[in-house]
């Protein structure tokens, strides 16, 4: 079996295969090996990873016990207003529910070594240049491509092609030409930029004194979080680094639409790329030691949808961003891309049969993986797109605030998961995208049927962050979660 493509995805995918002992797995890719790399040097731009219940599920505990000493915990989301003053917004309601901050480099180096020490075989500096579905072979040329002498290398008599190269992939794109594929594809409106904030001079966090403001705590690990400077039509955010840096990435408008909606044609000369950070941004950009020369080391890039299938056609499969890329703003693009390597396997070791062969297997489970996977990716597709309205404007908004400490009562005081908000549902279980999103179509509805009949109760009871623990709110607050526990009782005798 040979998998085009030694990123996250591919490296996991070319794991789980050698260790069923069954196949020889070989891995080209088109980059050189970052492991044979200084550390200082880039290996291409990246937004940093958030990992989370699914990806951590896919790795296993001796992978993901190995990330927590690269990784940095991320419990809550902390929003920086433009005075400089900081919110918290726990994830979820006990210390599990975190998301793990992991640099993409050291993390694809980990599933490298993992992989070569399982038995897989790496070829580096090969581009795929296209490849025969029916007869399972895959050309590529050298590591001098872009030369006139490039070498032309073609590997034959092929199992199974996995097609893990990316939002761009070769292997989908030779799909496309097989017959009877569909495949949309989107940019939308923003693209991103990273910078970085380093450490300070003595080897700490550089947002940390700002982080604490009036807490009492002194563990810079306890006030670590997802960093969001949401400013309505664009937002920055920054992901907190094992070396005390932070990973910063603006997503903005590629062009402008008005004053409120400004794009990175406006950021042209020095001057306006400091402003604008300065006005924007004033504790990130305080922590940035040269806004302008990091911004401009950087150029944007776009942020692009696909969606497409079947994810196979001949003998070749796709998986990960290959199949389904997404836009980050659900922080589930590596998340669902190791979801798929879990769903995979699982449908590959309930199709054993004492007397079929590996490839008999193989050929048995692609079509069913393709088809239960399709509903799955489509839905945090779209969630994707939507969050990132969610986290531009309403993190910062009184409305969003009131739901979010009404949804936050509800999971506490309703059992047996009555009320699950969906970025849980999302990002701490492994429940299904699909089935999430319809769950929490249900619980929303109840919600605005809820606010629609007693806006003033919930007014007084939510109205500020405070008012839902004052004891003359308490037999109104329990009044507003019995509304909710009544829906949900409808509900069943309607089921019934």
């Amino acid at each position: 079996i040979l998998i085009v493509g030694a990123g996250l995805v591919g490296c996991l995918f070319a794991l789980r295969l050698q260790e069923t002992n069954l196949f020889d797995v070989l891995v080209y890719e088109k980059r050189s090996d970052s492991r044979k790399q200084d550390k200082s040097q880039s290996v291409g731009k990246s937004i940093n990873l958030a990992l989370s219940k699914r990806g951590l599920t896919a790795l296993g505990e001796d992978l993901t016990k190995k990330l927590h000493n690269i990784g940095v915990k991320m419990p809550r989301r902390i929003i920086h207003r433009q005075d400089k003053s900081v919110h918290y917004q726990n994830y979820g309601r006990n210390r599990d529910e975190y998301l793990l901050s992991v640099s993409r480099r050291e993390l694809n180096e980990l599933l490298m070594d993992e992989a070569e020490e399982a038995g897989v075989k790496f070829f580096f500096g090969y581009k795929c240049m296209g490849c025969d579905l029916v007869k399972g072979s895959v050309r590529f040329t050298t590591d001098t491509y872009d030369k006139d002498d490039a070498h032309l290398e073609t590997v034959r008599d092929l199992a199974l092609i996995v097609g893990a190269d990316g939002a761009f992939s070769a292997i989908r794109q030779q799909l496309s030409k097989f017959g009877r594929f569909n495949m949309t594809q989107k940019y939308i409106s923003h693209g991103y930029s990273e910078l970085t904030i380093p450490p300070t001079k003595d080897g700490r966090y550089a947002l940390e004194d700002s982080l604490k403001g009036d807490r009492e705590d002194t563990d810079p690990q306890l006030v670590q979080g997802l960093h969001i400077w949401s400013r309505k039509d664009f937002m920055l955010i920054a992901l907190p680094n094992h070396d005390k840096s932070y990973t910063v990435t603006l997503f903005f408008r590629f062009e402008s639409k008005s004053k409120d909606k400004p794009g990175y044609d406006q950021l042209k000369t020095d001057k306006q790329i400091d402003e604008f950070f300065r006005e924007q941004f004033p504790d990130a950009y305080d922590a940035i030691p040269d806004v302008v020369a990091d911004f401009k080391s950087w150029p944007a890039s776009g942020l692009v949808t696909v969606k497409c299938e079947p994810h196979y056609g001949g003998k070749a499969l796709l998986i990960g961003d290959s199949a389904h890329p997404i836009v980050p703003f659900f922080g589930q693009g590596v998340n669902a891309g190791f979801e798929d390597v879990t769903k995979f396997f699982e449908i590959f070791n309930s199709e054993k049969t004492s007397e079929a062969n590996p490839e008999a297997r193989l050929n048995r489970t692609i079509p069913i993986y393709s088809k239960s996977r399709k509903r799955d990716v489509d839905t945090i597709s779209d969630l994707a797109v939507e969050h990132f309205e969610d986290m531009k404007r309403n993190t910062t908004s009184q409305d969003y605030f009131k739901k979010k400490h009404y949804e936050s009562d509800l999971q506490a005081m309703i059992p047996n998961g009555g009320f699950i908000p969906l970025y849980s549902m999302v990002t701490f279980s492994n429940r299904s995208y699909y089935e999430s999103l319809q769950k929490s179509k249900l619980q929303q509805r109840f919600i605005e049927e809820i606010l629609a009949q007693h806006p003033m109760k919930f007014e007084r009871v939510y109205g500020d962050e405070n008012s839902m623990y004052k004891e003359e709110n308490a037999d109104e607050r329990a009044f507003l979660i019995q509304c909710y526990e009544e829906k949900l009782q409808e509900k069943e005798r309607l089921l019934h």
